[in-house]
């Protein structure tokens, strides 16, 4: 007979989904990744001021970090908010002035099935949603940063996607006195440090920041180990990497490879 002072636990395998659903569940609602290895830059302790990345550094541009040439496609989920908040996860709580809120702070899930994207992606590595097209301003300077921070699936309109701010006028106008080639939008005819803006279209790219609820390995559950999906805590790249303009590179992560 049992100890009636010892709570009864059942076993917690016939409960837990194993790891086969899981890849299904994420193939039917998963999404194409590139997966970009971050690198930690060796100029952080070789420039002038040792613990500051080199803003003139032309391997990662005065950011710390440079990633490697994208590897792909893969397949992952990608959500916005879950229903389980605290601390570090996005969610929804309750305000005691502004009543329900929603935080969305995207999620990565990789699983067992994304290979060596599931055994060594880390933080700072960049993830790149290649099936999605979406649309980005970006500012720029003439003979400063010309390179667009988001360039996967890029395109540029002809004409009337940049508008320059006249410092006489104090007005905004549209010109289409530009040129697109390999990422970069260059501006002709226009004097050095004029501050133009660029409308365009890319695939989103998000830096991996944080392990969300803690990085799952292989954990003995019923028979033998089992794979669960890894998750991880993006921003989308802009929130990252958009360098001062002080530095001679550009502020594109993608523009290293």
């Amino acid at each position: 007979m049992g100890n009636a002072n010892v709570p009864y636990l059942p076993p917690m395998s016939p409960y837990v989904l194993p790891g086969t659903p899981f890849d299904v569940l994420l193939g039917q609602y998963g999404v194409n990744l590139l997966w970009l290895q971050s690198n930690q830059c060796a100029c952080v302790y070789g420039g002038d001021m040792p613990g500051s990345p080199d803003p003139d550094c032309t391997s990662c541009h005065g950011r710390g970090v440079y990633w490697n040439a994208p590897y792909g496609p893969f397949q992952g989920l990608i959500t916005y908010a879950t229903m389980a908040p605290n601390d570090r996860e996005p969610g929804v709580s309750m305000d005691a002035t502004q009543g329900l809120i929603q935080s969305a702070q995207p999620v990565l899930t990789l699983p067992a099935s994304a290979g060596i994207v599931y055994e060594q992606a880390s933080l700072y590595d960049a993830f790149v949603e290649i099936d999605s097209i979406q649309r980005f301003t970006c500012s720029l300077r003439v003979g400063g940063d010309t390179a667009l921070p988001y360039q996967q699936n890029v395109s540029v309109a002809a004409s009337g996607a940049v508008t320059v701010y006249d410092q006489q006028t104090h007005q905004v106008s549209t010109t289409n006195d530009y040129t697109f080639a390999s990422g970069s939008v260059i501006l002709t005819g226009y004097p050095v440090n004029t501050s133009y803006t660029v409308q365009y279209s890319a695939s989103p790219a998000y830096v991996a920041f944080g392990k969300s609820g803690g990085m799952s390995h292989t954990r003995p559950f019923g028979q033998g180990q089992v794979a669960l999906p890894k998750r991880m805590q993006l921003q989308l790249l802009d929130l990252f990497s958009r360098a001062s303009n002080g530095g001679s590179g550009s502020t594109s992560p993608q523009a290293v490879f």
